[in-house]
């Protein structure tokens, strides 16, 4: 199961999943585009194999990318992993040798692909097909540029806009607020993912018992082993199921967060600085752009224990330039629209049947 596995295991039941998302793709996506006369698509950057449905079939489309771009760079790494930026040429051949072995290690899906593309009459893809992603009139993205890391291959109708987070919900009745007693808020949530290995949240909680802090986890799922968890560490932490994310993200001095883009982007706009623990897909990726941006700190799951989460937790509430430049993100993120951004990008495109290119 996905929500439990570690390490290597993650990518590979990930890749898994991809082909199987791939095969499904190739397989419906033609008669749904037929019957239903569409005028354009918005398609994920994760759905492999819709841009060439697509293509075939003549039909538009504009790419979404909800979590990291996967746009190919020799300077920038690859998502998945947790290296900072670095341009300088070491580090180029670095990357483009993961890049290379990542494409290898993804041969099934790479074949399957080829094969898909073959049987609609297209020819092989292109190197430049990664970035440009051909048929697509536009590219938009979640992440706001002041986050990223400095890219120079981007296509040119590609467009940084802003978080797409709904508006904070209201107080939850259910949460014990009246458990909160004053002391700095830690908040700390893996997700509602990867989030069912056990030992992650016996780490967590284990070193914030000694902090002069008070800690709040959010499990993210409703089972039986959440209710245990609930049971285990009542004395030394409000464990919820389902916690206020965003308003308690609000009130926190530090939020312990796995780093998905939405996650991460959730926890700057609330001006809390962070300390991460990537497990897993682009993480590794978002806690590299958080440390870059001086915002936190991060822990490899391979290295997370009581002793370095502990000092990671006592460094950034020592140290108020975390928090002064995760509040400075949060002031630029509330300048900006980003769901109404993409959304007009996304129209002008269809209308306009043009690419919509950076002026």
């Amino acid at each position: 199961m996905l929500g439990a596995a570690e390490g290597r295991n993650i990518y590979r039941q990930a890749v898994r999943l991809v082909l199987d998302e791939v095969r499904c793709i190739a397989a419906e996506l033609p008669d749904t585009l037929r019957r239903l006369k569409l005028d354009g698509l918005v398609v994920d950057q994760l759905c492999y194999g819709a841009e060439t449905v697509t293509q075939a079939l003549g039909v538009p489309i504009a790419i979404a990318c909800h979590g990291l771009p996967f746009h190919r760079e020799s300077r920038v790494p690859l998502c998945l992993r947790s290296w900072a930026y670095n341009p300088a040429l070491w580090a180029r051949v670095r990357n483009r040798l993961d890049g290379a072995w990542t494409l290898l290690e993804g041969w099934r899906m790479s074949l399957f692909y080829l094969k898909h593309r073959r049987a609609l009459a297209l020819g092989p893809p292109k190197l430049s097909h990664i970035n440009g992603i051909p048929r697509s009139l536009v590219q938009v993205a979640q992440i706001p540029e002041s986050l990223d890391f400095p890219s120079h291959k981007l296509p040119d109708h590609f467009h940084y806009t802003g978080p797409w987070l709904q508006q904070p919900a209201e107080q939850t009745s259910d949460f014990p607020w009246d458990r909160l007693n004053g002391r700095p808020l830690v908040y700390a949530s893996l997700g509602t993912l990867q989030n069912r290995v056990a030992r992650w949240h016996d780490i967590i909680v284990e070193p914030c018992s000694g902090l002069d802090v008070q800690l709040v986890v959010g499990l993210g799922r409703a089972s039986a082993d959440a209710v245990e968890l609930q049971s285990r560490f009542s004395k030394h932490a409000i464990v919820a199921r389902f916690a206020p994310q965003r308003t308690l993200l609000a009130r926190s001095s530090v939020a312990i967060i796995h780093a998905s883009l939405n996650s991460a982007l959730e926890t700057l706009s609330a001006g809390a600085p962070v300390v991460a623990i990537p497990i897993g897909h682009d993480q590794p990726g978002v806690a590299a752009r958080l440390r870059r941006a001086g915002v936190g700190c991060f822990i490899k799951a391979t290295d997370l224990e009581a002793g370095t989460l502990r000092a990671a937790v006592s460094g950034v509430l020592a140290n108020p330039s975390f928090r002064q430049r995760a509040g400075a993100s949060s002031a630029r993120l509330r300048e900006i629209d980003g769901p109404a951004l993409a959304a007009e990008l996304i129209e002008r495109a269809f209308v306009s049947r043009q690419r919509v290119r950076l002026r």
